[in-house]
């Protein structure tokens, strides 16, 4: 699907795998929950898009544009995206942001180290929360 053009269109239930979207044009499209598990969508345009419930698991989505984009239901309704450096959609509200490339995943116990060369950062004002003894918190 590398450079095709599903501008406009409605993509319903569609489930994709290890599928290349590269510079795809998915602009203005309604992603309905679809699901797009393991592929490339680098460089594809998902400018205006509404994205319901929509599934990128795994996906590479660095240099994709979701300038505009909404995501209409799900875990993340209603929140607003800004197009960080990369291309990669970040959420409008969020307090800090990181964006970068993994260089390294080590496993500790239960935990995941993740080493990342940093591209940008971000933050703004605002009260930050701390998940301490089983619970979200304010840093009052």
């Amino acid at each position: 699907f590398s450079g095709a053009d599903f501008s406009g269109r409605e993509l319903h239930s569609n489930r994709f795998e290890n599928c290349r979207f590269v510079g795809a044009n998915l602009s203005r499209t309604m992603l309905h929950r679809a699901t797009f598990v393991g592929c490339d969508l680098s460089g594809a345009s998902l400018a205006g898009s509404d994205q319901g419930d929509t599934d990128f698991r795994g996906s590479n989505l660095s240099g994709a544009d979701f300038s505009d984009a909404k995501i209409l239901r799900g875990e993340f309704a209603g929140v607003a995206l800004t197009m960080g450096e990369s291309g990669a959609p970040l959420l409008t509200d969020a307090l800090a942001w990181v964006e970068g490339t993994i260089v390294d995943v080590a496993t500790h116990g239960d935990h995941d180290v993740v080493v990342v060369a940093v591209r940008a950062v971000g933050h703004r004002e605002g009260e930050p929360l701390a998940y301490f003894r089983g619970g979200f918190r304010n840093l009052d």
